[in-house]
C-alpha cells in the first residue's frame, strides 16, 4: 500500500511539473510585479498587440512568430524561413507582419494560417508600417517596398543608405524614412517629396509630432527636430552619447530620448533639456507611456523601471536579459515586455493609456503601425435601385492610437444630389428618388445610369484627418416595370400569345439589368480609391 501511494506522490509530482513548465506563470497583481511569464529562448522583437489588445504578438531570432492571449497562454506558433529579425505590425482586420532574413515579408492570419508571403531583394531588418490608405510598407537593404492588403507590389524607392530602421506614416499618407545620412519623405504614390540632409548616419526611425514636425537621431549625438516641409526647427545636442532608439512625445510636445550615454533624456518641444533619469545597465529600446505620463522603459541588464514625468523612479522591477521596448494593454493596463533568450512577461501596472500623446511608445501604438493619423473607411461599393434606402457606413474606421474617432464628416461629392440623414454620424441614410435635383460639380451622367461619389473624413484626438470616398451606382432599370390590363377575351390563343410576350419581356428585362449591373460594378470598381 505504502509502495502504491509513492508511486501516486510520484506521479502527481511529474504532472504539476510539467503543467507549469508548458504553462505561463502567474505570480502578482500588485503594481510593479511580474504578473506571468512564458520562457522562450532567442533574441525577442517587441511584442504588438491585435486591434482589440487581446492578443500578444513577439517574434525571434530562431524563426518564430507566437501569438499569445492576455493571460500568457500561447494560442499558435509560426516558422518563418528564416530568422524573423523585426517587431510584428499588425492591420485594422488583425493581419500580422513580420520581415526575415529569407528576404520575405509574412502575412499570418489572426488563426496562425499563412495568408501571403512577399519576396524582397535582400533580408528585412524592420519591422514594417501599416498605412491608412491600407498599404504596407517594408524595408529590405536600400529598397522601400509598398505592398497592398493582399501582398501585391504598388512601386518601390530606392534610398542611398540601407533602411534599417522602420518607416513611419504621417498625414496625407506622406512616407518618412531615415537611411544612411538622409531623412526622407515620400509620396503615397512612390514618388519623392524632399530629403533632409543630416550631418551623420542614422541611428533610428523617426516619430512625428502633432504638428507634423519630425525628430531623427544621427550618430553625432545629435537630435534634429525637422518641420514636415523640410526645414530644420532644432537641433538638440545630446552630449557624450547618441539616441540609442526613437523617442515617444506627451500631450505637451516634450520628447523622452533614450540615449548610450546610460540616461532618459527629457527634452522640451522647444529643443531644451529638461531632465535625465539615468539607467545604470544602459538603454537600447524605446519607452512607453501610460496614464498621469508615467514612462515605463526597460534597461540593457533586465530592469524595467516607471519613471515619473519629471523622471523621478516610481518603481523598478527586475526582469533579467535585455529588455525590448514596452507594450500597454488597453485591456488591463499590464506593461508587456520581452527579455532575451528569458521570455515574455506581464507586469502588473495599471498604466492605461497616455491621453493625446501624438507617440507614445514604439512604432507609435499598440499594433506597431507606426502610423499617427486615423483611418477612414467609408465602407463598401454598392449598387442599388431608384426607391432603395441606402446606408453609409463609416463604422469600420479606427484609430490606430486606441482612443477612437472623435469626428465623422460626411459630404457628397458627385452624383445627382441626394438629402443624408445626417452629416456628421458613423451611419448616414439616403433615399434614391428619380425627383432628386441638381447634379454636383464633377459629376458624370451616363447612359446607363448615375454614380454618386461620397467622402467620409474621420478626425482623432490630435486633430489629424483622414477621408476616404465610396460610389454608389443607381440602376435605372430597377425602377422598370411591365404592367398590362388584360381585356377579357373569348380567344384562348390571344390569351396564350399576350403571356408568351410577356414572359419574352421579362426575360429582356432581366438580361438588361444583368448586364448594366455587370457595367456599374467595373465602373465603380474603377473609382475605388487606390
Amino acid at each position: 500500500m505504502q509502495k502504491k501511494y509513492k508511486q501516486f506522490r510520484l506521479i502527481c509530482y511529474v504532472w504539476v511539473t510539467v503543467w507549469l513548465l508548458s504553462s505561463p506563470v502567474s505570480w502578482s497583481a500588485t503594481e510593479g510585479t511580474v504578473a506571468w511569464i512564458f520562457e522562450l529562448r532567442g533574441t525577442l522583437s517587441s511584442p504588438a498587440l491585435s486591434p482589440d489588445g487581446k492578443t500578444l504578438y513577439t517574434t525571434s531570432n530562431t524563426a518564430n512568430i507566437y501569438a499569445f492571449d492576455s493571460s500568457g497562454n500561447l494560442k499558435w506558433n509560426f516558422k518563418s524561413g528564416g530568422n524573423v529579425l523585426t517587431s510584428p505590425a499588425v492591420d485594422f482586420e488583425g493581419t500580422v507582419y513580420a520581415g526575415s532574413d529569407d528576404t520575405h515579408l509574412y502575412a499570418i492570419r489572426p488563426d496562425g494560417s499563412l495568408k501571403w508571403k512577399f519576396k524582397t531583394d535582400a533580408a528585412i531588418s524592420a519591422p514594417p508600417a501599416v498605412g491608412a490608405n491600407d498599404v504596407i510598407y517594408a524595408g529590405a537593404g536600400n529598397t522601400l517596398y509598398a505592398l497592398s492588403l493582399d501582398g501585391e507590389k504598388k512601386w518601390t524607392y530606392r534610398t542611398d543608405g540601407t533602411l534599417s530602421y522602420p518607416a513611419v506614416v504621417g498625414a496625407d499618407d506622406i512616407i518618412y524614412a531615415a537611411a544612411g545620412k538622409f531623412l526622407y519623405a515620400i509620396n503615397s504614390d512612390g514618388t519623392m517629396k524632399w530629403e533632409y540632409a543630416l550631418d551623420a548616419e542614422a541611428v533610428c526611425s523617426p516619430v512625428i509630432g502633432s504638428d507634423g514636425t519630425l525628430y531623427v537621431g544621427s550618430d553625432d549625438n545629435s537630435l534634429h527636430a525637422v518641420n514636415s516641409n523640410k526645414s530644420r526647427k532644432w537641433l538638440f545636442d545630446m552630449g557624450e552619447g547618441n539616441v540609442s532608439a526613437p523617442p515617444v512625445i506627451d500631450a505637451g510636445g516634450n520628447l523622452y530620448v533614450p540615449s548610450t550615454d546610460k540616461n532618459l533624456y527629457a527634452v522640451y518641444s522647444a529643443g531644451t533639456e529638461k531632465s535625465k533619469f539615468p539607467i545604470e545597465g544602459g538603454v537600447s529600446s524605446s519607452p512607453a507611456l501610460g496614464s498621469g505620463d508615467v514612462i515605463f522603459i526597460g534597461s540593457d541588464d533586465g530592469i524595467l523601471y516607471a519613471v515619473n514625468s519629471d523622471n523621478t523612479e516610481k518603481w523598478k522591477v527586475n526582469i533579467g536579459g535585455s529588455l525590448s521596448s514596452p507594450v500597454i494593454s488597453p485591456e488591463n493596463g499590464s506593461v508587456y515586455i520581452t527579455a532575451a533568450d528569458i521570455g515574455l512577461r506581464a507586469v502588473s501596472a495599471a498604466a492605461g493609456k497616455a491621453k493625446d500623446s501624438p507617440w507614445p511608445m514604439f512604432q507609435h501604438d499598440i499594433r506597431h503601425t507606426g502610423r499617427n493619423t486615423p483611418r477612414a473607411d467609408a465602407g463598401t461599393d454598392q449598387e442599388v435601385y431608384d426607391g432603395d434606402t441606402v446606408t453609409l457606413d463609416g463604422s469600420n474606421s479606427d484609430d490606430p492610437g486606441g482612443y477612437g474617432i472623435n469626428s465623422y464628416q460626411w459630404r457628397q461629392t458627385a452624383g445627382k444630389s441626394v438629402t443624408l440623414s445626417s452629416s456628421n454620424t458613423e451611419k448616414v441614410t439616403f433615399t434614391v428618388s428619380e425627383s432628386s435635383s441638381s447634379t454636383t460639380a464633377g459629376s458624370t451622367d451616363t447612359a446607363d445610369g448615375e454614380s454618386l461619389t461620397f467622402e467620409l473624413t474621420v478626425t482623432n484626438s490630435q486633430g489629424l484627418k483622414d477621408t476616404d470616398i465610396c460610389t454608389v451606382g443607381i440602376d435605372e432599370s430597377g425602377s422598370w416595370c411591365f404592367i398590362a390590363t388584360v381585356k377579357r377575351v373569348s380567344n384562348p390563343l390571344y390569351k396564350k400569345s399576350f403571356l408568351m410576350l410577356t414572359g419574352i419581356t421579362a426575360l429582356i428585362i432581366l438580361f438588361i439589368r444583368q448586364n448594366r449591373r455587370t457595367n456599374h460594378k467595373q465602373k465603380i470598381e474603377r473609382n475605388r480609391r487606390v
